[in-house]
C-alpha cells in the first residue's frame, strides 16, 4: 500500500461465541451498501484455516515454497501470504482497496472501535466493560453497568448501520 494511502475505518462486532455476530453482519453489510457505503470485513480465526485447494496451481506453487500466492479472475483476486506470526489487524486492512468502512468479526481485546452483540441467556456476561465500547446490540434490556451507551436491537439493522454511519463516515473525528 502506498505510504499517503488512509485505512479505512475499522469497527469490531465483538462478542463471545454464538451471540449472532456473522448473523448479524450478514445483514448490516446490505443495509450499509444500501446507504453507498463501500463494505470489507475481516474475521478473526482463532484455529487457522486453509483457503487453497489441494492439486489446484496456488495451492502447487504454495506447496513448493512461494512465501505469497495472488490468484487473479476477472473479477475478483486473492492473496495468500504466509506470515511468521499472525499478522495484525492494521496489517490485513492495508490490502483492503476502495472500501469506506471494514467490519471485523471478533479481535475483541484490540485498541479499535467495538460495538458488543449480547444475547441474554443465564449465567452469560458480557464480554466487555462499557468504557471499551461504541455500542451495545442485544435482545433484551441493557444491564445496569452499560446504561448510557446507545443500545440497539439484534434486529436493527438500519439504525445500527445510521449510528455507524454518523460516528464514521458523516463525522470522522468521533472515532
Amino acid at each position: 500500500m502506498p505510504h499517503d494511502a488512509v485505512i479505512p475505518t475499522i469497527c469490531l462486532i465483538a462478542g463471545s461465541s454464538n451471540m449472532g455476530k456473522t448473523t448479524f453482519l450478514e445483514a448490516l453489510i446490505p443495509e450499509l451498501l444500501q446507504r453507498k457505503i463501500r463494505v470489507a470485513c475481516i474475521k478473526n480465526d482463532a484455529h487457522g484455516f486453509d483457503m487453497d485447494t489441494p492439486g489446484k496451481d496456488s495451492w502447487r506453487f504454495s506447496q513448493a515454497g512461494a512465501q505469497a500466492v495472488a490468484v487473479i479472475s476477472p473479477h475478483h483476486f486473492a492473496i495468500i501470504q504466509k506470515t511468521p506470526e499472525r499478522a495484525s489487524l492494521s496489517e490485513a486492512a492495508a490490502h483492503f482497496r476502495n472500501v469506506d468502512m471494514i467490519l471485523v468479526e471478533g479481535y475483541k481485546t484490540s485498541p479499535f472501535p467495538k460495538i458488543e452483540i449480547f444475547r441474554q441467556t443465564p449465567g452469560r456476561k458480557l464480554a466487555l466493560p462499557k468504557e471499551d465500547l461504541l455500542a451495545l446490540i442485544t435482545d433484551g434490556d441493557p444491564p445496569e453497568s452499560h446504561i448510557g451507551l446507545p443500545i440497539f436491537a439484534l434486529t436493527d439493522y438500519s439504525r445500527v448501520a445510521d449510528f455507524l454511519i454518523e460516528r464514521f463516515i458523516s463525522h470522522p473525528h468521533n472515532i
